[in-house]
């Protein structure tokens, strides 16, 4: 447990004692007291830090209201202690658990650029892809129209050359022999 003080807390009530949670001698008097009265008590005295008296009277009786303003300055003084003497208690695990935590967000928000990169690429390359595809089939409607022309002149061609082969000499040699 490191990082963490231990104290020791004790409210006293009835008889007078709460009245030595101001009495800094009262206070170590009562410690050695304890100390000496009850074993276990004492073990955790010697393990603790420091020992805190605060004075916790009842808020019943005839003097509640002056009880009650004694509570809250004992419950000030214990905050004050634990706010300025104790400072902030911030376990090891707890920064560790920060960075596993950071790295996750930091490797979380790569990998979402990473995602809207793809998703950028993906977008260009299917306009580079729609692109191309007009182009092929723009390339392929001439080609088309080339070997439409092309049949159109090879069928021209092919009608001449068999009338040549039918009628060699040509309509005028045909016309001359029906004359003679």
């Amino acid at each position: 447990m490191s990082g963490v003080r231990n104290i020791l807390l004790i409210g006293r009530t009835g008889n007078g004692k709460s009245a030595l949670a101001n009495d800094e001698r009262r206070c170590e008097e009562d410690k050695e007291k304890i100390s000496q009265e009850n074993e276990k008590l004492a073990e955790l005295i010697r393990i603790c830090n420091k020992l805190i008296h605060v004075d916790n009277p009842p808020v019943k009786g005839r003097s509640a209201a002056t009880n009650k303003e004694i509570r809250e300055v004992s419950r000030e003084r214990l905050l004050k202690h634990l706010i300025y003497d104790c400072g902030n208690y911030r376990p090891i695990s707890l920064d560790r658990l920060n960075e596993r935590i950071s790295s996750y967000l930091t490797e979380k928000e790569q990998i979402k650029k990473e995602l809207e990169d793809l998703k950028k690429f993906q977008a260009e390359e299917q306009i580079k892809t729609e692109a191309e595809k007009k182009r092929y089939e723009e390339e392929k409607r001439k080609s088309e129209q080339r070997l439409a022309e092309m049949e159109a002149k090879i069928e021209v061609q092919t009608k001449k050359v068999l009338q040549l082969e039918k009628n060699p000499f040509g309509n005028h040699f045909h016309d001359r022999c029906r004359i003679s």
